[in-house]
């Protein structure tokens, strides 16, 4: 039952993805992550603490009304993930019936419940006979009882640690791709060996070993291309290989500067505003603004030639000023923050390998923060 979860199966060619059928753009799944915060990857620390309480049955659940609870909370979960890609392939409708009949059936209730009063019993009366519990639970009678409860137990087991788990890497692998697009996505920042040196911040030592294998896919009605075929144990493997194959063919994640949602640049590297829907009206209509329109109707262009250093310290120095009047440092920090993102800044102007590697790294909140800790502990202030 769980191994329909166990395996992500994706074949990319060329530039693109296919996957359920389906053909999309290489890094589209990356765009659709970063767009989806709402709905998926904000689940709270408490949320998963939750599900993980509620999702890990103990052999011998003190109730077998606990897999109901366990059914509630595994279709919640896949109708929360449903709209993310690529599981619209995977947590259908007909899944979530699939997984409801499986919990819900008498058989497994009456394993559960047999099996947790077994358990009782033993606990509360060691060595005792349980021949008086075949009365109430002839499941009991069954020479393989044991095995059946163990393939249930196993299989719920295994359901509901692959949720659990993938609510971790949804928020885990959310944080690391949305850091490099918004870094990526400052105005001006066209410069592909910063994007590259962003990208190799992402940790991949746990997706190095999908297995994949060459296969024939279509090209296009009468043609054939060869293709590679992934076999991925978790989203976090998919998620990241789409991403590293997507930079492969020059599909870069953004944020239009028009309607803040992230898209995919697949050509022309400078493209600062998407294709979509703006979502403010057209007055006197029914319809609303392209991204392209309002932006044309704003006067406001894609730029070209910001300095990405520039723009880099700026964002810096306006989260600097945020935290100071939150109170999260105090004004000492932060004029000591400000001195040293400034003499970055200026490395950077005078220091092209700088300003496209380690800058990029060191004008980071936790990489400054860290040095300014230590600058004042050296100098004896007080630290933020």
């Amino acid at each position: 039952m769980s191994s329909v979860f166990q395996a992500i199966v994706a074949d990319f060619a060329d530039d693109k993805v296919y996957i359920g059928g389906t053909c999309y753009p290489v890094g589209s799944f990356v765009v659709d992550l970063l767009n989806q915060s709402e709905d998926v990857h904000e689940t709270t620390t408490d949320d998963l603490i939750a599900m993980e309480k509620l999702l890990f049955p103990a052999a011998g659940m003190a109730q077998a009304e606990d897999l109901l609870y366990i059914d509630i909370a595994l279709g919640y979960l896949m109708k929360k993930f449903r709209p993310l890609l690529p599981f619209p392939h995977f947590f259908t409708e007909e899944q979530t019936k699939t997984i409801h009949s499986f919990l819900q059936n008498d058989e497994a209730r009456q394993l559960f419940a047999a099996h947790n009063a077994a358990q009782k019993t033993s606990e509360e009366h060691p060595g005792e006979d349980l021949g008086f519990l075949h009365a109430e639970h002839p499941i009991l009678d069954n020479g393989g009882f044991a095995l059946a409860f163990d393939e249930l137990e196993g299989t719920v087991r295994a359901l509901c640690e692959f949720m659990c788990k993938l609510l971790d890497e949804v928020r885990r692998t959310y944080k690391e791709l949305k850091l490099v697009a918004d870094l990526y996505s400052y105005r001006g920042v066209h410069d592909e060996t910063a994007l590259l040196n962003l990208a190799r911040t992402v940790p991949v030592d746990d997706v190095a070993n999908s297995v994949w294998q060459y296969v024939d896919l279509p090209k296009d009605e009468t043609k054939i291309t060869v293709g590679k075929r992934y076999y991925f144990t978790n989203y976090r493997e998919f998620i990241i290989t789409d991403f590293f194959e997507g930079l492969h063919r020059n599909h870069y994640p953004r944020q239009c500067i028009i309607c803040g949602k992230y898209f995919l640049v697949t050509n022309g590297r400078r493209k600062e505003i998407c294709d979509g829907d703006s979502g403010v009206p057209i007055p006197h209509t029914n319809k609303t603004y392209t991204c392209r329109q309002l932006a044309k109707r704003q006067k406001q262009k894609e730029a070209t030639d910001e300095s990405p250093v520039k723009a880099l310290y700026q964002q810096r120095l306006g989260g600097i000023r945020q935290d100071a009047n939150r109170g999260n440092i105090t004004k000492a920090f932060a004029d000591c923050a400000r001195g040293l993102a400034k003499e970055r800044k200026l490395r950077a102007l005078m220091d092209n390998d700088y300003a496209t590697g380690a800058y990029l790294t060191d004008i980071l909140k936790p990489q400054l923060y860290a040095d300014v800790r230590m600058r004042m502990a050296v100098e004896g202030g007080a630290s933020g």
